[in-house]
């Protein structure tokens, strides 16, 4: 009995904890996976498959409360925005990126992070604030004394040290400092990415204006053979662009036109893919503000959902402690009962024991005194004188009065042992 009333406490106690767990997402790991897709087809000028997939691991990430796959999302839709020029949203994605970043002491995308709002400053031509950002993420780099992470800081600082609006402003020198050290860092450890590509490209015309033509011919070379590799065609228009224009600065007009032919053609492709990604990016927003609704609503449900959990939750628990006093009560009172009915059965042995001892006692005491009275009132008849009568007589009334107080008790351990018979007469 014992055993049953703890497995039903047992019991009652895992319910609670299955029904505690009943809401357990599942695992997000492909939810990681989607995101380095996203970012990688953003690399690839394939914006909007890449907001449309971001959009779908940000509304994951706040549904399961994963604050690092949110940034990242953010992150991803900051970029691609930037992309396709929708810069009040690539500026709001790219600062809650940041805010989480740090939130989170996740230094590699808080440089990252930096980054990116510093080439969003650089396209609203304010440098000024682009440099700010581009040194905090070179700063941030260098104290966490990782190179890997230095490599887009030092080739946005050196971009920015060559493009004032006055020529005078321009220092090509140290903008070399910069590239260079980007170059040898990216060439380690980002092989076939398009930062290569990118540094090779400001080179061209870096070297140009130090007046190094060999070194400039060279880069616009490399730069062909590593975009035709990987096909990044963003920066093969770059490369063509920049070498048109030193070739007309030059002089060398035939030289331009026929490098802006391939620029004109490759940016074209460019223009295709973009068109592309930006029909795919007005669905993307269309989605996304369809979701906005419905995050809204979602959000507000799943408040009221964990309300009413937490709510069933506290119930729960009083129920069990509710239910777990009453079993033990039940089973104290159990144990009093026991203890109750053997008080009981030993009363009642004690009882018949004291009973069949009066009775036996009784029956004893009677047969002696039967002949006591019996042979007192034989004497009685016999011719004695009056003294020996006396004491007969007295003798006679003792047993007499012995008789009738032993029949009481007889007749009263009848009435306990409830053996008494009922007479009825009339009288």
């Amino acid at each position: 009995m014992k055993k049953t009333y703890f497995s039903l406490v047992l019991l009652l106690i895992s319910m609670v904890s299955l029904q505690a767990q009943q809401d357990t997402e599942p695992p997000i790991d492909a939810m990681y996976n989607e995101i380095e897709r996203a970012f990688e087809l953003c690399q690839r000028n394939k914006y909007g498959e890449a907001i449309e997939i971001s959009t779908k691991v940000l509304n994951y990430s706040i549904k399961v409360k994963d604050d690092h796959l949110r940034a990242r999302a953010f992150n991803v839709l900051g970029n691609s925005h930037y992309f396709v020029n929708n810069d009040s949203l690539s500026f709001d994605y790219l600062f809650k990126a940041k805010d989480l970043f740090i939130k989170l002491k996740d230094t590699s995308r808080i440089i990252i992070a930096y980054n990116n709002i510093g080439v969003n400053y650089r396209a609203y031509d304010s440098l000024e604030k682009s440099s700010t950002f581009f040194k905090k993420s070179l700063e941030v780099a260098q104290k966490s004394k990782s190179p890997i992470q230095s490599v887009y800081p030092l080739y946005n600082i050196g971009v920015n040290l060559i493009n004032h609006q006055n020529e005078e402003d321009n220092n090509y020198k140290e903008s070399l400092e910069y590239l260079s050290k980007a170059e040898t860092l990216a060439e380690r450890y980002y092989e076939g990415e398009a930062i290569i590509g990118e540094i090779f490209s400001i080179l061209i015309y870096v070297y140009h204006k130090l007046g190094d033509s060999k070194k400039s011919l060279a880069y616009y070379n490399k730069t062909i053979d590593f975009t035709k590799k990987y096909n990044y065609l963003d920066v093969l228009a770059d490369a063509h662009s920049n070498v048109a224009y030193i070739n007309a600065e030059n002089k060398n007009f035939e030289k331009a036109y026929s490098v802006l032919s391939e620029y004109i053609e490759v940016k074209d492709s460019v223009y295709s893919i973009e068109q592309f990604e930006r029909a795919k990016q007005v669905e993307a927003d269309n989605f996304l503000r369809e979701n906005d609704v419905k995050l809204k609503l979602k959000e507000k449900e799943n408040a009221i959902q964990e309300s009413l959990i937490s709510e069933s939750r506290g119930y729960n628990i009083v129920l069990v402690v509710f239910i777990t006093a009453l079993l033990l009560l039940a089973f104290l009172l159990y144990h009093k009962n026991k203890e109750l009915k053997r008080a009981k059965d030993r009363a009642e042995n004690l009882s018949k024991t004291k009973s069949e001892f009066y009775s036996e006692i009784s029956h004893e005491l009677r047969t002696p005194l039967y002949a006591v009275i019996e042979l007192s009132g034989l004497l009685l008849k016999e011719n004695v004188n009056a003294t020996h009568k006396e004491y007969l007589e007295s003798l006679k009334f003792s047993g007499n009065h012995l008789m009738s107080l032993i029949n009481n008790v007889l007749e009263l351990n009848k009435v306990e042992s409830r053996k008494n018979e009922v007479t009825n007469f009339r009288f």
